[in-house]
């Protein structure tokens, strides 16, 4: 499962472990406790090497399309123009 999901997702790996790990580890923690590396600034075979649990692709690629979506793409401005 590793294997598949750096393959697959290598592009938003290197994303997350270019961010800020302190700002992102509660959102990380809220999509799955598990899945949130120890090291207090991963790379990217860090966040990927905590995949060893997931069991099948759908599971992966549905906790790296929350993360896209929570994480990765968040936009906190999104929504300003209803303010």
């Amino acid at each position: 499962m590793v294997n598949y999901v750096y393959h697959t997702y290598k592009k938003e790996l290197e994303k997350l472990a270019s961010m800020n790990f302190r700002a992102i580890k509660r959102d990380l923690n809220k999509i799955r406790p598990n899945i949130t590396p120890w090291e207090n600034e991963p790379t990217a075979i860090d966040y990927v090497i905590r995949y060893e649990r997931i069991k099948t692709r759908e599971e992966a690629d549905e906790h790296m399309k929350q993360v896209k979506a929570r994480i990765i793409d968040y936009n906190p401005f999104a929504n300003i123009e209803d303010w």
